[in-house]
């Protein structure tokens, strides 16, 4: 039966999918809990557990691809873009693997997950390479301190993105 009150559907958004509008929930929960704000609800420690997920991995597969970038340009004599390139890939593989398994426990096909992981990847790419031009070209600030406020920003797109599209539980 589908939510009526718009109060839950903006619970909704930030409860796990197996929580929102069900009867057994409303049952088990205090009227004082019901009552939270969309504001509380965003905060859910659900949510604030898996971003917290999602940014460690997202280091894992950050220092992933400095190691390959490493090792193939020391070791093996690859240039540094060919290399980043295939760090870049593996970080990005380290991230699906992990957010797959860990902060999201996911249950879809990787055939379905991966390309949408992949897609939200090349969004927030492009994102962050827009962000910084604006950004910089606005602000009269060092350049790393703008990386830092973007990185900020594509990591809550990548997160939300991620969460509830290419993770989302089916309904049912």
């Amino acid at each position: 039966m589908p939510c009526r009150n718009a109060r839950l559907l903006l619970r909704r958004a930030f409860l796990p999918q197996t929580a929102a509008c069900a009867p057994s929930l409303a049952a088990r929960t205090s009227p004082r809990s019901l009552r939270r704000s969309p504001a509380e609800a965003s905060l859910s420690p659900r949510l604030l557990q898996q971003f917290l997920s999602f940014a460690l991995i997202g280091l894992l597969g950050t220092a992933a691809h400095f190691l390959v970038l490493f090792v193939l340009v020391s070791q093996l004599d690859f240039g540094p873009l060919p290399a980043s390139s295939v760090g870049a890939v593996t970080g990005a593989l380290v991230n699906y693997g992990l957010n797959y398994r860990l902060t999201f426990r996911s249950r879809k096909k990787h055939h379905d997950a991966l390309p949408k992981f992949m897609l939200v990847a090349t969004a927030g790419w492009l994102l962050n390479g827009l962000l910084m031009a604006i950004l910089l070209s606005r602000l009269d600030i060092h350049y790393l301190l703008v990386q830092v406020i973007v990185t900020s920003l594509v990591l809550v797109w990548n997160f939300l993105a991620n969460r509830f599209w290419t993770f989302r539980a089916r309904a049912g």
